[in-house]
């Protein structure tokens, strides 16, 4: 199985191997695979030069390890459109899936632009909230995040913790409604400087971008999001029924 004489390390023939087993399906994309004791006795192989090998299939995205479950092939992060609106902050929580917020900015702009103002239904007099924030899921920056939130429907929401919680959670306890329904639409753009810097991609590489209307249970409108996603891990998935 490994060549012990090879000027090939071993830590790299352990890598090759475990890579194939991804690559023709043995070990398919969101399988659990084997504990570190069990591919040591496997390979024959100390647990640093398996620890390294690992970490080589972490960094280049075939294998990824979820704290107190084990290491899982890399698997697309995929979104149900059919099952209702929910944030992809509660999504990756009820999979079970490491991320973090970094927040770039929370601020009142000074001047509100008229695409903005007709996004949330208010003047260019008003004042809104923008949100900028980068998400991480299991050690890459994923998205880029714009949330632009109409702080009349939600007073004093730009004192929240936004690192701490998910966006609808803390809109629905400022404004004491529920999020209702969201118009949401996904597009392939190329990724702009500031995106391609941010998930260290080359400038214009295809992302999936989206924009999203999201209203209250009142029916007003509460938030204008523009998201930046890389879209090498996520697939859109719905299910259609003929009429």
């Amino acid at each position: 199985m490994l060549e012990r004489d090879s000027p090939t390390p071993l830590y790299e023939q352990v890598e090759a191997l475990i890579k194939k087993n991804i690559l023709n399906k043995t070990w398919p994309k969101g399988k659990k695979i084997p504990t570190e004791t069990e591919l040591m006795k496997k390979f024959g192989v100390s647990r640093g030069t398996l620890k390294r090998a690992i970490s080589n299939l972490q960094k280049n995205g075939y294998l990824v390890q979820r704290q107190g479950l084990g290491t899982f092939v890399q698997a697309d992060i995929e979104i149900p459109l059919e099952r209702g609106l929910y944030s992809f902050a509660e999504y990756f929580q009820a999979h079970h899936i490491d991320y973090s917020n970094k927040i770039l900015s929370a601020k009142i702009p000074k001047k509100t632009s008229k695409d903005i103002a007709d996004k949330l239904g208010i003047t260019i007099t008003d004042k809104y909230l923008c949100l900028r924030r980068l998400r991480e899921v299991e050690g890459e920056n994923i998205m880029l995040i714009e949330n632009n939130i109409n702080i009349a429907n939600a007073p004093h929401i730009e004192t929240a913790d936004f690192s701490k919680e998910s966006l609808f959670s803390i809109i629905e306890r400022y404004s004491k409604e529920t999020v209702e329904y969201s118009e949401t639409k996904y597009s392939a753009v190329g990724a702009n400087s500031e995106v391609s810097s941010y998930f260290n991609i080359k400038k214009g590489a295809p992302i999936l971008y989206q924009e999203q209307l999201v209203h209250l249970s009142n029916n007003s409108i509460i938030e204008f999001a523009r998201v930046w996603i890389k879209s090498n891990h996520f697939t859109l998935k719905t299910i259609l029924h003929r009429k």
